[in-house]
């Protein structure tokens, strides 16, 4: 029962719940955002943006879990975005953060993405792709405290990597896969140094 005018959880619909618990500032709306079993799911058939933090752990150590961001047209990681699927504990192994756009994927200057490994645990996985994916300064981290660094993937059919440190990975494999054409401008380039 409720006390005089308190509200129970059971009081509140799913979308309530998730409007309470999930701060969604930055992500433009027009598609899906799910959450199920550690993996965050954002669908747009449209364009995605996102200008703010997309968080997915556990309550209790263990890997890093999923992020999924999938868009049938443009998808922007603005320089307020942070794409975090780290593991936690002594040997909680890095997630997986894979960005795929149906058009551009533009990463800009200050967006971040880590799936980086606990303790021993391995660093995780993170993919960047779409017709053509434009990289500017971002940072990824997908090392670990003492285990063995994860990997980094660039898969569109047209890469550009515009900004002094494009992409600095930690230690992570770092494979860049394009289609058609891989450009690296004049103040571009990828560090794959541990960094820590």
């Amino acid at each position: 029962g409720r006390g005089a005018g308190g509200v129970s959880g059971k009081d509140l619909s799913q979308v309530q719940k998730f409007e309470a618990t999930v701060n969604d500032t930055g992500l433009v709306a027009g598609g899906a955002l799910i959450s199920r079993n550690g993996t965050i799911s954002i669908v747009a058939a449209g364009g995605v943006h996102i200008g703010g933090r997309v968080v997915v752990g556990h309550k209790r150590p263990g890997s890093g879990g999923t992020i999924r961001v999938r868009s049938g047209g443009d998808t922007t990681l603005a320089s307020t975005a942070v794409l975090s699927a780290n593991g936690s504990g002594s040997n909680g192994a890095g997630g997986v953060v894979s960005v795929v756009a149906g058009g551009t994927l533009l990463a800009l200057d200050g967006a971040s993405i880590s799936a980086r490994g606990a303790g021993t645990g391995a660093g995780g996985f993170a993919e960047l792709s779409g017709k053509v994916a434009d990289i500017g300064a971002i940072s990824v981290d997908l090392g670990s405290d003492r285990g063995a660094a994860g990997s980094l993937l660039f898969d569109p059919t047209d890469l550009i990597i515009t900004s002094a440190n494009g992409g600095a990975s930690h230690g992570a494999k770092v494979e860049l896969d394009a289609d058609n054409s891989i450009t690296v401008t004049g103040t571009g380039f990828i560090d794959t140094t541990n960094g820590a």
